[in-house]
């Protein structure tokens, strides 16, 4: 039976298929990126297959695609898993983020759904110009790994909300731009299509730029409801998206001493998630640091600490601390974590 969660890591594989004669066309092979042309989601998703590979926490799952296609015709290669909610993952392919569609005739998002094991294909927000010559300037700009999803109930069994949050280059932050695509309205009929709200984030001014902007490092959902966009240096951007009104947001930020904001940029280097990450943990979104890593410190000094965001989603209370020489050297711990290194920069899915 499958573990009622797994550890997911990010990064997703696409590979060789069982290709047949017949059993492509120059439309699915187009929709990967082997040629150019028009093609359809449905067509995209046919060209490819999920294959996971369930294990049981704390050892990682990892998700492969494979591409029922010439090798030869293939250019994209893999993908990078941007969020999950109840069984749905979404990721983006290959090098393709929002921004640099018009710079990248390859790439979409793909939503997996483990539930019927199955493949849905969105394309773009900024597809590229096709029949042009030129190059075409982006209009919009990334924020970082963005794109949320939600298994949305009042659309049907099987039906999802796929969110993506971008900015524009002017006016740029606070400004933003927030699109929906909704699976009850990608029909074989209608093929769906992005909805755009103009929003203003509600952002503090030092996040806004010149010299540092908000970037998501990860995303996750909330209540059925919410999606948080994590910024693991400076706080969280939390959007209830169906709120009659329209979508609300509102700015957490981190735990009091924990912010690494400078005026300088100083995520050249570094990985935050390999010391930092927040998540939804029965029920409650919790924060999670280790103390010291950034310095170089040794396992003796280096401090696990644990925050947990107040139900009104207001104020963090202080968790549990513990050393992570500690941690290695408990029976308990160790039976578990046999690997010092497993689960880096994986997430968890339910």
């Amino acid at each position: 039976m499958a573990p009622p969660w797994v550890l997911l890591d990010r990064k997703v594989d696409f590979v060789d298929g069982k290709v047949a004669v017949g059993a492509w066309n120059w439309k699915a092979a187009a929709a990967i990126g082997g040629s150019s042309g028009e093609q359809s989601q449905e067509e995209v998703a046919a060209a490819m297959e999920a294959h996971p590979l369930v294990a049981d926490p704390p050892e990682v799952t990892c998700l492969s695609v494979l591409q029922e296609i010439p090798d030869q015709l293939q250019r994209e290669k893999g993908g990078m898993i941007s969020s999950t909610d109840k069984g749905l993952v979404v990721l983006y392919t290959g090098m393709y983020r929002p921004g640099n569609g018009a710079h990248n005739l390859a790439g979409c998002y793909l939503v997996y759904d483990a539930s019927s094991n199955s493949v849905s294909a969105i394309p773009q927000l900024d597809p590229p110009t096709t029949g042009s010559l030129y190059r075409v300037l982006p209009t919009i700009k990334c924020l970082g790994l963005s794109a949320a999803i939600l298994r949305h109930g009042h659309g049907g069994e099987g039906a999802y909300v796929l969110a993506e949050l971008v900015t524009t280059f002017h006016p740029g932050l606070p400004d933003a731009e927030l699109y929906q695509w909704s699976s009850s309205t990608s029909t074989a009929n209608s093929g769906g299509e992005w909805m755009r709200t103009a929003v203003r984030l509600p952002l503090p001014p030092e996040l806004c730029g010149p010299t540092y902007f908000l970037e998501i490092d990860m995303t996750f959902s909330f209540e059925g409801s919410h999606i948080c966009w994590v910024d693991l240096l400076t706080g969280v951007l939390i959007c209830d998206l169906f709120k009659p009104q329209g979508p609300e947001f509102s700015f957490i930020p981190l735990p009091q001493g924990c912010s690494l904001y400078t005026p300088d940029n100083i995520r050249l280097g570094m990985n935050t998630q390999e010391f930092r990450s927040m998540g939804c943990v029965c029920g409650a979104i919790k924060f999670v640091a280790l103390i010291g890593y950034p310095e170089g410190s040794s396992n003796n000094e280096v401090v696990l600490k644990t925050w947990t965001l107040s139900p009104d989603l207001k104020e963090w209370k202080k968790g549990s601390t513990v050393l992570v020489g500690d941690l290695w050297e408990s029976e308990s711990f160790l039976g578990k974590w046999s690997c010092r290194g497993s689960g880096q920069c994986s997430l968890s899915s339910a």
